[in-house]
Order: structure tokens, then C-alpha cells, then sequence
């Protein structure tokens, strides 16, 4: 279970690459998907889990679980897979179980940690509270929560020393959520971030050290201190889906029984870059997917590609049964049998075309010299310029909004982010 094991791993593995996506994959009753920080994914069913390289090498043997509600949390090189209110967990590295776990009381979610830290919430009627371990399984810490806050959701600094753990509460007859900021190794709280009124949808904590949280009515931006820096309201628009990468946000606005969607996407500030509507096919259940270079929206099998600007630069119509949207070292769409790379959309091309041949494309077409561009297939097309007239003129340092901190803020120590490499425990 050590990280010099993770690493020799890793060595073996990328001697025996995959042949690249597009590539066949399968899971029978498939729940969800999850990006592993080097580059591959995990992808939970209902019976088995499974982890593939970022050349679409499908790595081990399947884990094989009996849990009722299995969740998943992954890492770089491990995930976790735990049963929801059961007691019992996994922990599985590409090629064999690390360890094996159980609970005093029934689990309400588990976390890693880019270096494989793990963190396990549980929770009883009248209790609840956090164990942090360490890559080896060694006990860390533990979170003991108070004023009837219950667990949902964490994330951890990649210096594995600080962590933001998120809980919903009731306090003054109202359901909300806090933002409790931790140091691990100094068995402290550095903050606390009361939102009421307000439920958490993601948390993250940045590479660069800020607190990244997606509500259900805004989206905010924290310091380590827990004072608030950007904010990004919705008004009255009700949040579908949501989808962080690489510091950027992509929101889902509407639903499928609606005539329009609305897809949203902020950079690193909150400042927003685009916002766009699509009409919604009905009978689907859409989701959103950020990338450093855009955003892809799924409805049915149908993905639509949007650059920064908020220009539908291009589209793939799936003849499978669509799964779900996830990043595997690139923007990948899962389907029933296919794992479909989508980073072309961006370029206008098809999913397995060649990079160099859609660049040498879009050269041909700036030029005027046709014949130089390469048929990209049935698979991949460009949408009309007019795409582009949709996307929102708004000015991002406006939408972004530094306002008033409502969702307040408490604490003063500040957190040590030492930044190490991600493997250091």
C-alpha cells in the first residue's frame, strides 16, 4: 500500500500502453465515472468497478463489491469504493486491493486525496464524524462534527495536509451548509463558511490553495481563511448539473421537460466567458462537462462542443446508448460498449481524427484552399458561425461579483500549503 509501490506501478503500466481511444468498454449496470489524476478513470457499476489508462488500457481485474449503494472516490493511482449507509469499504490500486475496511457507523461518503490520503465520513442518529488515514491505512485524524452538522462532501489540498470538508445542517429553522477548512497534521480547524439557505452541489480545493464551491443559487470563490473572493449568482435559474476542470466551471441551468437549457462557463476567477441556450431534447437527462479548452453538453446521444468563446464548434451523434461525459487524461463520452474520445470537437473534427490532419483542415479553410482539408467523417460536424451569435456579450468581471460575503465567513489561522510533489503523503 505504499506510495514507492504506486510509483513501480506506475513503471509497469506505461510499458504496457493501450491503443488509444476510441476503445471498447462495458460495464453492466453502470452508476458512474469518476477522472483518476494521472490520467485514466474509474468507472462504478452496480456489481464491479473498474479502472482504464489514459491509452484506454482497462488495468487489473475488475473489484468485484455486494454493496446495496456503492459509491466511488478516486485518486491518482487508487480509488475507494464504499457502501452508502453500510459499514464496509475497499481501497484498489491498478493492479491489486490495498485494503480493506469497516466503519463503526454507517458511511455517508469517502474521499481520496491525490497522494492517496483517504478520508471516511460516517454517521449514526445523533453523531457524526470524519477519520482521515494515510496511504499506508495509518489512522490520521478524526473530525468529530458538531451543531448537528452532517457530512456530504470533501475535498483535499494536494499537499495532503489541508482538507475542506462540507456539511448541511439546520440552524435557526433554516437547511444549510458549512465549509469547515482543516488541518490535518495540526488536528485544527482554520475556518468555517456558513452558507444558509444554501446547499452544496461540488467542493473543491484548488491547486492554487482557493475553495472552490458550487451551490444551489450561486457558485463562490474562498481563501484558505475562508473570505469570500468571487461569487457567481444564478438568479432564478435552477441549477441541472455542474462540472469543475482545471479551475473552471460549467453550469447547467433548466431541464429536459423545459424548452431551453443553459449552459454556463466561468474561469478561474468566476468571471464568466460564456453563457449560451440549446434547445432541450426531451425524455434525456443532459449533463455538462468542463475542459481547459470549452464545454461539451450531453443530451441524449447527441454532444454538442463549445469553445471559450461559447461557439458550438462542433458535434457527435453516438449510435450507442450514452452514459455519461468524464476526463481520462481528455474529455471522453462513455457509451454502452465505446469510450469516445470528444477532444477533436473543439477542433471542428471528428473524435479519432487525426490532430495534425484537423489542424491542416482548418489552415485549408482560412486559406481558401479546399482541397487541402481531409473528410473528417460522418462522426464529427461544425455547426454554422451563427452559433457563435448566442453566446452572451456580459462583462465577466461584472457577473463574477465580489459584493457582500452572505455567506459569511470565521476563522483565523492560516493554512501551511507546502505544495510538495502530489505523491507526498
Amino acid at each position: 500500500g505504499s506510495l514507492i509501490g504506486d510509483t513501480w506501478e506506475s513503471l509497469l503500466l506505461s510499458a504496457r500502453p493501450g491503443d488509444g481511444f476510441p476503445t471498447a468498454f462495458a460495464m453492466n449496470g453502470f452508476l458512474k465515472a469518476e477522472p483518476m489524476g494521472t490520467g485514466g478513470f474509474a468507472v462504478l457499476g452496480e456489481r464491479e468497478v473498474a479502472l482504464v489508462s489514459d491509452t484506454g488500457r482497462e488495468l487489473g481485474k475488475r473489484v468485484q463489491h455486494n454493496y446495496v449503494q456503492p459509491g466511488l472516490s478516486a485518486g491518482n493511482t487508487r480509488v475507494v469504493v464504499y457502501s452508502r449507509g453500510g459499514r464496509e469499504y475497499i481501497v484498489q490500486g491498478r493492479s491489486k486491493t490495498i485494503l480493506r475496511g469497516d466503519t463503526e457507523m454507517d458511511i455517508q461518503f469517502c474521499e481520496l486525496s491525490p497522494g492517496g490520503w483517504l478520508l471516511v465520513a460516517s454517521a449514526s442518529r445523533h453523531s457524526a464524524e470524519a477519520q482521515v488515514y494515510g496511504p499506508t491505512g495509518d489512522w490520521q485524524f478524526t473530525w468529530p462534527a458538531e451543531d448537528g452538522d452532517k457530512p456530504v462532501m470533501a475535498s483535499f489540498n494536494k499537499d495532503n495536509k489541508n482538507l475542506v470538508l462540507g456539511c448541511v445542517s439546520a440552524k435557526n429553522g433554516a437547511l444549510g451548509s458549512t465549509i469547515h477548512v482543516l488541518r490535518i497534521d495540526r488536528d485544527t480547524t482554520v475556518a468555517k463558511i456558513r452558507a444558509d439557505g444554501a446547499l452544496l452541489i461540488e467542493l473543491h480545493y484548488l491547486d492554487n490553495g482557493r475553495i472552490l464551491a458550487v451551490y444551489d443559487s450561486f457558485t463562490a470563490l474562498f481563501n484558505q481563511q475562508g473570505e469570500e473572493l468571487a461569487r457567481y449568482e444564478y438568479g432564478q435559474r435552477r441549477l441541472a448539473n455542474a462540472d469543475v476542470w482545471d479551475g473552471k466551471v460549467a453550469l447547467l441551468f433548466g431541464a429536459a421537460s423545459q424548452d431551453t437549457l443553459h449552459t454556463v462557463l466561468l474561469d478561474n476567477d468566476l468571471g464568466q466567458l460564456f453563457d449560451i441556450s440549446a434547445e432541450a431534447l426531451s425524455g434525456t437527462s443532459p449533463r455538462v462537462l468542463a475542459d481547459k479548452g470549452g464545454a461539451f453538453l450531453l443530451q441524449g446521444q447527441q454532444v454538442t462542443a463549445y469553445n471559450l468563446t461559447g461557439a458550438a464548434v462542433g458535434s457527435y451523434q453516438s449510435e450507442e446508448k450514452t452514459l455519461t461525459l468524464t476526463h481520462g487524461g481528455q474529455p471522453l463520452l462513455l457509451c454502452s460498449a465505446t469510450v469516445v474520445p470528444l477532444e477533436n470537437l473543439l477542433r471542428g473534427a471528428a473524435p479519432d481524427a487525426d490532430p495534425a490532419a484537423s489542424d491542416l483542415s482548418r489552415l485549408a479553410e482560412a486559406s481558401g484552399v479546399s482541397d487541402l482539408a481531409p473528410n473528417p467523417g460522418n462522426a464529427g460536424t461544425s455547426p454554422p458561425d451563427s452559433a457563435a451569435d448566442s453566446a452572451s456579450d456580459s462583462n465577466p468581471a461584472s457577473d463574477a461579483g465580489s459584493g457582500t460575503n452572505s455567506a459569511g465567513s470565521e476563522g483565523a489561522e492560516t493554512p501551511e500549503t507546502d505544495n510538495p510533489g502530489e505523491g507526498d503523503p
